[in-house]
């Protein structure tokens, strides 16, 4: 027989293994699903995955096609036309539209690393140049030449003095207008501030609804991009005051909040940067602040009313399919699925009315996609949709972008098709220099400089009438 210790020693290490094997379990199911977790926690968990997915969707992945723009010369064959059609739908829909005939063409070559971009603009109507004019940019010096005049009229702004009178500052902005501006980057979260961000603004709403407003609904069926999906649904229900107080303090929080303060402090040393002429009499922060104050006062001003406001979040197969706040006074879904973020605000009033917003983004390596659909219904009746497309495609040595912007209501519908052809290359054929054939404005006398400019605004206005004959204005603004 086994001796009694021994015995006592295996049971245990069994035992022991049991538990370990129990708690690893219970661990993993509280960590890999749902199971054990509170209404509270699973509400959290899945109303941060909006601001997850959004942060995904705007996130910019074409950074090995702008490296390559970036890194070598190329060439550019643009097209921009307009499409414009009446009474769609009808027996008297009409396309005879003088905008119709119409074309925008921009010739390009762009060297960035040397700082050379040189651009010939028309406006062409049955292969008539209606509207010319060429622009160049080498180093500090920028040119344009117009339909007619065969010399380039230039500005070099290393030889333009601070001290001169103030038109010459004005043409030293051109040089920061024509520069790309980084908002993007001075506005960028990095992950450390975006959990800190989220660990804040979470903290503030536990503290601020008690476990009792929370409640979930099982198998709940809801229909998302026309299809019915079965759902968990998480909700918080409040007054209207408890609802009202909360947002006060989310917008406290921010009014003092660093990290975003820092950014609007980036933007704003971005633009005294870039523009010398600048000159406010409160800085962005302090006019972010007061805004902020004005919309709490808003607020506790109108705070009144038992009504009650309820945010459900709808969870499929551990991801968050829908995003509800509900009010008496109308309701705001936000919908997730494949690669889309739609928001569809309802408002109830004598009509229903009806805002949809929806971004859709598909992106590989060397191909991005991107749509943006507005809509607005009014009494049953679709009085506004717009739509933007856009996408960029790199195959070997070509990038091709395309754009279509659509606007349309039940009378009309002008589309805005751009195509822009894009080739990496070596070297310019005909490459055009500034110092070939230019007359330098800096260097001239006053007298000169203002014989210069009236030419220069006659040209322009000729043009301009010259195509007012021939596509009149009014066509545009109708």
């Amino acid at each position: 027989m086994m001796p009694r210790k021994k015995r006592l020693a295996i049971i245990i290490s069994i035992v022991t293994l049991m538990i370990i094997l129990i708690v690893g379990i219970l661990a993993f199911l509280y960590i890999k699903t749902d199971a054990f977790k509170t209404n509270e926690t699973l509400f959290t968990k899945y109303f941060m995955q909006n601001f997850n997915i959004a942060d995904t969707l705007l996130t910019d992945n074409s950074s090995q096609i702008q490296e390559v723009l970036d890194n070598n010369k190329y060439t550019s064959e643009l097209t921009g036309k307009l499409e414009y059609t009446e009474n769609i739908g009808t027996s008297d829909e009409n396309q005879k539209n003088p905008v119709n005939d119409a074309q925008l063409k921009i010739s390009s070559q762009t060297d960035k690393k040397n700082n050379y971009y040189y651009k010939d603009i028309k406006i062409v109507k049955e292969d008539e140049n209606l509207i010319r004019a060429e622009y160049l940019n080498e180093n500090k010096v920028y040119g344009i030449r117009l339909d007619g005049i065969k010399q380039f009229v230039s500005v070099d702004m290393d030889k333009i003095n601070d001290n001169n009178a103030q038109e010459n500052s004005e043409l030293k902005n051109i040089d920061s207008l024509l520069t790309n501006v980084d908002i993007k980057g001075a506005i960028t979260f990095t992950d450390e501030e975006k959990q800190t961000l989220q660990n804040t603004y979470l903290n503030i709403i536990k503290s601020s609804v008690s476990k009792d407003k929370y409640s979930k609904q099982a198998n709940s069926i809801i229909t998302v991009n026309n299809k019915s999906v079965t759902t968990n649904a998480y909700t918080i229900t409040l007054t209207k005051e408890q609802y009202n107080n909360l947002i006060v303090k989310v917008l406290e929080q921010v009014s003092n909040d660093e990290i975003i303060l820092s950014k609007i402090d980036n933007v704003e040393n971005i633009i005294k940067e870039k523009y010398s002429s600048y000159d406010a009499e409160k800085s962005l922060r302090e006019e972010f602040v007061e805004e902020i104050n004005k919309e709490v006062e808003d607020i506790q001003n109108n705070n009144i009313g038992n009504d009650e406001v309820k945010i459900t979040v709808y969870e499929s197969k551990g991801k968050t399919t829908r995003t509800t706040i509900q009010t008496n006074t109308g309701k705001l879904n936000i919908d997730l699925y494949n690669n889309v973020i739609k928001f569809d605000n309802i408002e109830y009033s004598q009509t229903e009315n009806e805002q949809i917003i929806q971004i859709e983004k598909k992106s590989s390596e060397n191909e991005e996609d991107i749509s943006i659909e507005y809509e607005k219904i009014e009494d049953n009746e679709i009085t506004a949709d717009v739509e933007l497309k856009l996408n960029q495609k790199m195959e070997n040595e070509n990038i091709k972008n395309q754009i279509e912007l659509s606007l349309k209501n039940d009378k009309y519908k002008t589309v805005l098709t751009i195509d822009d052809n894009i080739e990496i290359v070596d070297k310019f054929e005909n490459q055009i220099n500034i110092e070939d054939n230019n007359v330098e404005l800096s260097s001239l006398d006053e007298d000169k400089t203002t014989t210069i400019t009236n030419i220069l605004l006659g040209n322009i206005q000729t043009q301009i009438q010259k195509f007012n004959d021939s596509v009149p204005l009014q066509n545009y603004v109708k």
